[in-house]
This record gives structure tokens, C-alpha cells and sequence, in this order.
């Protein structure tokens, strides 16, 4: 039978007890979802700044484009008007030139016949017909052509603040779902964040529920080797109950090893 003791001492007992228990604990591994989220949350805000820069820059090409076009349409609307009194004045002129005529006929009368006076009559309607028509002929020509440059002026105006007003919606609305993406991943970053803080947790409950079974085993290795060595000390060769003491002490020895091992492939 072999009477050597599995440990030549209790220090030699400690130090099997710490390699079969490292007291070091292993890194905690980091979700590493974090960092991609936190990414992607940084580049969602940068095209959400980028959006409210646009639709700033879009607001403020829109207000001038519109209050250029209210001049125009005010400045058109005034030269209908200057037009219209220019017409007014036209149909009044006949009759004023009319009445003018027939006081000067009225006042050289005498001497010119009826005939005569009729004729010059007939005519000076004619040449009052004609002026008055030229006039309005030339006033006509005159708004055709300051309405076509307005509308020319005002089309590409209104244009232009229809197309920032649709650009500006339309940056709103990417805002509005670039906004609620930052929101989800935001959501999201904090799930990770708490996941991991629990899986910490339960990690550190089991480094510490291992940590006690490690230092109970290591106290139990102790104490068997310390029973080993006293029963070495007083082992009589010749006495059989003390071959059985130290046959149970074998077993129990070997029983301990095998028990360790097993924690320790747990582990």
C-alpha cells in the first residue's frame, strides 16, 4: 500500500486548490451591438442636420421669390389701372373736341352756308374718329406688351417659390422619419445597454457562488491532508486498524481529487 501523502504540506494543498479554482475572473465580454448602433445613431443626426439645413436654406429662397412676385403683380395691376384712365381719357376726347369745333363754327357763322358747315362738321368727326383710335390703338400695344414682360417676370418667380415650397416639404417629411429612426435606435441603445448591465450581474453572482465552493473545497483539501499527515506520524506497520484508517483516507483522498476535477471541467 502506498502511505505517501497526495500533499507533502498544507501549503502544497493551497496551491492545488488554486489551480483547479483561478481566482482570476474572466473578462466580461461587452455586447458588441453597441458601437454599430451608436454609429449608425451618429450618422442618422448628421443627415438630420444636413435636412434642417436644406429646408432652412429652402425657407429663405421662398420668401423672397414670393415677395418678388406680389411687386410684380402690383406693379402690373397699377399700369392696368394707368391704362384704363388712359382709355377713359380717349372715349372723353371726341367730345371735347367736338364741342370745341362747334363753338368755332358757331362763332364764324356768318357768311358760311349750311353746306359748308356740314361738311367741316363730317370731317372734324372723322379726324377726332381717327386720333381717338390711333390713341387707343397705341395704348392697347402699349399694355400687351408691359403685360407680357410682367407675366414673363412673374412666371419663372412663382416657379421658383413652388418648387422651394415642395422642396421644403419634402425635407420635412425625411426629417420627420430620420427624427423617429434616431428615436428607435436611441430605444434600442438603451435594451443593449441594460442587457448587458444584467448579464454583468448574473456573471458576477456566479464568479462569487464559485469563489465560496473554491475556498470550501480548498478547506476541505486542507483538512484531509492535515488528517493524512497525522495519521503518518502515528502509522504502525504492524497494526491493521491503522492500514484501514489509512486505506479510508486513500478513498476519501481519491473521491476528493475526482470531485475537484469535475468542478473544475464545470468551470
Amino acid at each position: 500500500m502506498d502511505t505517501r501523502a497526495p500533499f507533502q504540506s498544507v501549503k502544497d494543498a493551497d496551491l492545488f486548490g488554486e489551480s483547479a479554482f483561478s481566482g482570476e475572473k474572466p473578462a466580461i465580454r461587452k455586447t458588441t451591438r453597441v458601437l454599430p448602433q451608436e454609429t449608425q445613431l451618429h450618422l442618422a443626426q448628421k443627415e438630420l442636420n444636413k435636412l434642417e439645413e436644406l429646408l432652412k436654406n429652402a425657407e429663405n429662397t421662398k420668401y423672397p421669390l414670393l415677395e418678388k412676385a406680389n411687386t410684380t403683380v402690383d406693379e402690373l395691376t397699377q399700369e392696368l389701372k394707368t391704362v384704363t384712365e388712359s382709355n377713359d381719357a380717349a372715349i372723353k376726347a371726341p367730345e371735347a373736341v367736338k364741342n370745341k369745333l362747334a363753338e368755332a363754327m358757331g362763332d364764324n357763322s356768318v357768311g358760311n352756308d349750311r353746306a359748308q358747315k356740314q361738311d367741316m362738321e363730317n370731317k372734324g368727326e372723322q379726324y377726332v374718329t381717327v386720333i381717338v383710335e390711333l390713341d387707343a390703338a397705341e395704348q392697347s400695344r402699349q399694355m400687351h406688351q408691359e403685360c407680357d414682360v410682367t407675366m414673363n417676370a412673374k412666371s419663372p418667380a412663382f416657379t421658383q417659390a413652388a418648387e422651394a415650397k415642395e422642396v421644403a416639404k419634402a425635407n420635412m417629411e425625411k426629417a420627420s422619419e430620420i427624427s423617429k429612426e434616431i428615436t428607435a435606435v436611441n430605444e434600442a441603445i438603451g435594451q443593449v445597454k441594460e442587457a448587458t448591465i444584467s448579464v454583468q450581474k448574473e456573471q458576477e453572482s456566479i464568479f462569487a457562488e464559485k469563489d465560496v465552493q473554491k475556498h470550501l473545497y480548498i478547506a476541505t483539501l486542507e483538512e484531509s491532508a492535515n488528517k493524512f499527515l497525522a495519521l503518518k506520524k502515528e502509522v504502525d506497520p504492524s497494526s491493521r486498524r491503522t492500514t484501514v484508517e489509512s486505506r479510508k483516507l486513500d478513498m476519501e483522498n481519491v473521491s476528493l481529487h475526482l470531485e475537484l476535477k469535475e468542478k473544475e471541467e464545470e468551470t
